[in-house]
């Protein structure tokens, strides 16, 4: 791991800054810009968007190898990216994997991209229903249902 701090996401009335511990407490103690800010601590479920410490070649470790067969495709859902908040476009469903995959590792979270791309989604598609579900806290998925709800 590495003894950096480094910003893991972004929105508009906050950033998320990520490290070891002892790293973010001295962040916290000895840099006045965070002595004059509100720190919270928060829950991680895992180290992600990250690009201290994730390169190509995890994405490439985690990914292994694949084929091409050559077959048209297209992805019956669209995935959306966690930085731009656009969706991800591929040639192949393992590219787009690799894609959301080095997202995920190697990208800050931009939250507030995030929610607008999933709003112009739904409105993009005139969604009646949404359903949303949340894989880990529900921190999130509360975040996504009052921002679809205010538009």
């Amino acid at each position: 791991m590495t003894s950096r701090a480094y910003v893991s996401a972004v929105s508009k009335g906050t950033v998320t800054i990520s490290g070891a511990p002892v790293k973010l407490k001295e962040l916290v103690t000895e840099a006045e810009f965070f002595r004059l800010s509100k720190p919270l601590e928060i829950p991680v479920d895992g180290l992600y968007h990250a690009p201290l410490l994730y390169d190509d070649a995890d994405v490439q470790e985690i990914m292994g190898q694949w084929s091409d067969d050559g077959k048209p495709w297209s992805p019956s859902r669209n995935i959306l990216s966690t930085g731009t908040g656009q969706t991800l476009t591929a040639s192949h469903p393992d590219l787009l994997l690799q894609l959301a995959v080095a997202e995920i590792l190697k990208q800050p979270l931009n939250w507030d991209n995030c929610l607008e791309g999933m709003l112009a989604h739904v409105n993009r598609y005139s969604a009646r229903e949404v359903i949303v579900f949340s894989l880990g806290t529900d921190h999130a998925s509360r975040g996504v249902v009052a921002k679809l709800r205010i538009g």
